[in-house]
């Protein structure tokens, strides 16, 4: 290295060291706390940085898998486990470690305000209760007075909300494939996530439910340690955001009438059956679930500064009247919505009771286009019928569920499953599609995209359809389901040539 090059390095450490702690603290809130804490160790300089870091997130880490050695037989001692490592310290000690990190000295204050506390267990247990307790009274003290503190508190990690998967109705009106099992009564993953304008008065009761009118109910005696579950307090005043998931059947009614909420989502509380909420503040919903009973929600203040809305009705495709005419019921409840997002088993599901939005903006339809389905076409004219101010469409086709049991993977080698795609293209296909004049196509659709087009029939006649009766769009994404380039390319040459704006800008991915 020349002379030039260490002073050049030089340089750059000292411009490193001249950083104030307080936009190393920042620069480290985006890290782990864990790996935060790691990298303000490196330097003695940095040994306070920690108490500028105003996030502190951890996930606990999925447990050991043992490596049992085979050379030992009964009688001579237990397996040895080749894997093994020095006992690492409980997952609730780095939580409480990292908090009080943040405390420079004895002075007790941390140099910045808490913005945000997520922690997420591989399974809590009812014993660490007090130390959560005590985690969420130090998050609120420390986000001060006029502070906004983020608080995602997940008590049992899983890959999906719950077992519930999308599954279509064939010819007959039967399932395949069916449903896969759940039990209601054992929570998925348990998940709660606020976020909340903090008042430094407010105190988090240990063993406060989530009570009707958000106080805490005192009179009730605590619930017993040894339940995997924890009842997180509604004793915020500020509340701004509320995420419940995967709540256990134990959780049936919500009602946050002393809140003013920006924005509130439920996510697979399948034992939910009423809400309330003062919505005189609320901008964004979501759901996912089955489709909700007529009473299932009710808004103090009505629906009318909602402007982003999220519907998924996870599990079987809803294709009888009394459970469209729900979903329809439901939909109308958000009539001034700029943003929509529906997400069903079938893409599109629900068109027939799809109502009227008249503000809408930004639509995106999940769901799955099988080949056979010869209805795609009428599906999204009849919704988009609806929406005569749209500016951008998204169609995000889910890919159909494998049929293959288990029992025959046997007979397919690795090759194969490594070499598996969903993507298709049929030079010879039909597909003639109609010329319906359909207002907001015509006039004003700027964008349109699809997310996971594998090129099936019914999709491909689905994508040129909105695309020869969009003049005026002038953005075309796609992105395209995993599988050879040459097919890739077949896809994308040909939704090249169904866009009428020759002009427009179009991204393949």
């Amino acid at each position: 290295m020349g002379s030039n090059d260490s002073g050049a390095a030089a340089t750059a450490g000292d411009r490193l060291s001249r950083l104030s702690d307080a936009v190393l603290g920042h620069v480290l809130s985006f890290l782990p706390a864990d790996e935060a804490a790691r990298a303000a160790v490196l330097s003695r300089q940095w040994r306070h940085v920690f108490a500028h870091v105003h996030t502190v997130a951890l996930d606990e880490p999925d447990p050991h898998i043992p490596d049992y050695d085979g050379d030992w037989s009964p009688g001579y001692g237990g397996p040895v486990d080749r894997n093994a490592a020095a006992p690492s310290p409980p997952f609730t000690n780095a939580v409480s470690s990292a908090l009080f990190r943040r405390l420079r000295g004895g002075g007790g204050a941390a140099s910045v305000l808490l913005r945000a506390l997520r922690v997420a267990f591989h399974k809590f247990s009812g014993l660490n209760a007090g130390l959560v307790d005590m985690w969420l009274w130090y998050a609120v003290q420390q986000a001060g007075k006029d502070g906004e503190l983020h608080l995602d508190l997940q008590l049992r990690r899983s890959a999906a909300p719950c077992g519930r998967i999308y599954s279509l109705r064939r010819a007959g009106g039967a399932e395949e494939p069916p449903e896969a099992a759940m039990d209601d009564e054992d929570p998925a993953s348990p998940r709660f996530e606020l976020a909340v304008a903090a008042d430094v008065d407010v105190a988090l009761p240990a063993t406060s439910p989530l009570s009707s009118d958000g106080d805490a109910a005192d009179d009730e005696p605590p619930p017993p340690l040894y339940k995997n579950e924890y009842r997180l307090a509604s004793a915020c005043p500020r509340l701004a955001d509320l995420t419940l998931e995967s709540c256990n059947s134990n959780l049936t009614k919500l009602t946050v009438l002393d809140k003013r909420l920006r924005r509130l989502a439920l996510r697979c509380c399948h034992g939910l059956a009423a809400v309330a909420v003062a919505s005189s503040e609320l901008r964004a919903f979501e759901y996912r679930g089955a489709i909700p009973e007529p009473w299932f929600l009710t808004l103090h203040g009505g629906a009318r500064r909602i402007s982003s809305c999220a519907i998924d009705i996870c599990g079987a495709e809803a294709a009888e009247p009394p459970e469209l005419a729900r979903l329809g019921a439901f939909l109308r409840l958000f009539p001034g919505v700029e943003r929509l997002s529906l997400t069903s088993a079938r893409l599109g599901g629900g068109a027939p009771a799809f109502p009227t939005f008249p503000k809408l903006r930004h639509l995106e339809l999940t769901g799955m286009v099988p080949d056979d389905d010869t209805g795609a076409v009428a599906t999204v004219t009849r919704i988009l019928r609806r929406t005569p101010r749209l500016d951008a469409l998204t169609l995000f086709f889910l890919p159909e569920v494998e049929e293959l049991q288990e029992g025959d993977y046997q007979d397919i080698d690795e090759e194969e499953l490594l070499d598996g795609h969903t993507l298709k293209y049929d030079r010879h296909a039909p597909l003639d599609v109609p010329e319906i004049d359909i207002p907001c196509l015509r006039e004003g659709t700027k964008e349109i995209n699809f997310v996971h087009y594998e090129g099936g029939l019914a999709q491909r006649k689905l994508a040129k359809f909105l695309l020869r009766n969009a003049p005026v769009v002038g953005e075309v994404c796609g992105e395209f389901a995993v599988g050879p380039l040459w097919i890739q390319t077949r896809l994308m040459e040909e939704i090249k040539e169904w866009v009428m704006n020759k002009s427009a800008n179009m991204m393949f991915f």
